[in-house]
């Protein structure tokens, strides 16, 4: 049995009518519409302005269909029949933003319209910036780090991609803040200049891309030593100079003194001006190490040996000078370096030897200290400077001296014969001083001695040459501590002087008494 007309029409109004349509509108007669969007769907983001809308009608035809649009712009299109829906092209002028759709179909005197559909219209293409790096780049290290800021105003980013040349390298989807990070791997990528491509896609299917172009160096630069020699002595300012070559170019050449780095030369000739006086004496390992644009290093060493010990040399006393008193130590140094200490030192030996007291004064590269040796004991002595610069290297100078007592017996003198047998009963005892006493040092009392016996104190004279003197007179015939005027024989003669800060003894005089 055939089915009826009627039954096949109400099937292909339900068919036409399953999108958004509202609901069925009778006007006269038994028409009756439904009208609804079909695309773009409710809360889309498109940059596409074809729209389709589904009308069913029963009972009658559709005559005509229209589409209204409400946002940044409003109007109105015709709709038209097409493929069992009808279509329509929203203005190519239409601008990006929010809009509202509601679709109308008539059918006789039947009218119809459709629920509002609200979607996103977005044709603008994402703004895309590149952070870093600046193009065109060189690869300098095992990776890049490219950073992108991508934004769209209408719909929002859906992804950013980076592309070495066409292949795909990563890919991030859209984030809050706008800004994305790449890092891309030195191994993945070609030898030569590649074009990493950074291509942003927003909601609506809009596309924006830029380029960075990369220059990937896996060649390492020479670098050969033309200057000091290896092995090579050096003082003073040295001039460090190195050959660097390179495929792409040398970015830089740095140079090292052991771990220190010295400083660097961005062009040839690659020299530096190196100050070895800033180094102690004895061997120190130099480096260059060439750097290319693409941040590939070569490293050449050599050894070489600093002197730049400093010298010195004795100005006072002389090698084997008699000194007593007090003796200004003099020496004169030569340094390239400042210096740090100078000492003296005296001893009867170079394993006995003791430090001068005080720090010596300087004036240009003399140096000076006052030495008191009232209370070293007379005899030949070593006397010894050593000089230290501020890099502890050092020189030293040695001479002999012979120290005499600051105070001497001037008569009688030795093996003088006295006594009454000797037609000398009264003898003079003068005591005099040797040399120049240190400063703010004076006498305060000289003491005679006989063979270790206390006679008396001597007292203070001038001689004719104005030196001060101190005279004891001893009447040989009187008995007293140490002598019996009636024994023949020898008599030891000696005398302590007490001065600021101390005392000590004259050397002996040894006289033969004669009753």
């Amino acid at each position: 049995m055939k089915q009826p007309w009627t039954s096949i029409l109400a099937g292909v109004a339900l068919l036409l009518g399953g999108c958004n349509l509202g609901g069925s509108s009778t006007g006269q007669g038994t028409v009756s519409l439904s009208v609804g969007i079909s695309k773009p769907t409710a809360g889309a983001y498109t940059n596409q302005r074809e729209v389709e809308v589904r009308i069913a009608a029963t009972g009658g035809r559709v005559e005509s269909a229209k589409l209204r649009y409400d946002g940044p712009s409003s109007g109105e299109i015709p709709l038209a029949p097409s493929g069992g829906v009808w279509r329509g092209t929203l203005p190519e002028s239409l601008s990006s933003g929010t809009y509202t759709l509601k679709a109308e179909a008539q059918a006789g005197s039947s009218v119809k319209e459709s629920d509002p559909v609200s979607f996103v219209f977005d044709k603008d293409k994402p703004q895309i910036t590149v952070l870093a790096p600046t193009s065109p780049v060189t690869l300098s290290s095992t990776s890049l780090e490219v950073r992108v800021r991508a934004q769209d105003t209408h719909s929002g980013i859906k992804s950013v991609k980076l592309f070495a040349d066409a292949t795909l390298l990563e890919e991030k989807l859209g984030a809050s803040g706008g800004e994305y990070i790449f890092t891309v791997k030195r191994d993945v990528l070609p030898e030569g200049l590649v074009a990493l491509r950074v291509v942003a896609e927003d909601l609506a299917g809009n596309v924006q891309e830029t380029l960075v172009s990369v220059t990937v160096d896996r060649a390492s630069p020479t670098v050969v030593w033309r200057r000091p020699a290896d092995g090579a002595t050096v003082s003073g300012l040295v001039t460090l100079e190195v050959e660097a070559t390179d495929n792409v170019g040398v970015a830089k050449v740095e140079f090292f003194a052991g771990s220190t780095k010295l400083g660097e030369a961005t062009s040839a000739p690659y020299t530096f001006s190196w100050n070895t006086a800033g180094y102690p004496d004895g061997p120190v390992t130099l480096k260059a190490r060439a750097v290319d644009v693409a941040g590939n290093a070569t490293e050449a060493t050599l050894t070489v040996t600093v002197a730049n010990a400093p010298k010195v040399f004795w100005l006072n006393p002389t090698p084997n000078q008699k000194v007593a008193g007090s003796v200004a130590l003099r020496v004169e140094v030569q340094a390239l370096r400042p210096i740090n200490r100078v000492e003296f030192y005296f001893g009867p030996d170079e394993n006995s030897i003791s430090k001068v007291p005080g720090t010596p004064t300087q004036s240009g590269n003399t140096y000076t200290l006052n030495w008191d040796v009232l209370q070293v004991q007379p005899g030949s002595y070593l006397l010894k400077v050593v000089v230290v610069d501020v890099q502890g290297s050092q020189a030293q100078a040695t001479i002999p001296v012979e120290v005499g007592s600051a105070f001497v017996i001037t008569t009688p003198a030795e093996g003088d014969k006295v006594g009454p047998g000797a037609d000398r009963s009264i003898v003079t005892i003068t005591v005099g001083i040797n040399g120049t006493l240190p400063p703010g040092v004076s006498v305060t009392r000289v003491a005679i001695y006989i063979n270790g016996q206390y006679q008396g104190d001597a007292t203070s004279n001038t001689a004719g040459d104005g030196s001060q003197i101190y005279i004891y007179t001893w009447n040989t015939t009187q008995s007293s501590p140490g002598h019996d005027p009636t024994l023949s024989g020898d008599r030891v003669i000696t005398a302590r002087v007490y001065y600021t800060g101390g005392d000590t003894w004259t050397n002996g005089v040894r006289v033969n008494y004669q009753p």
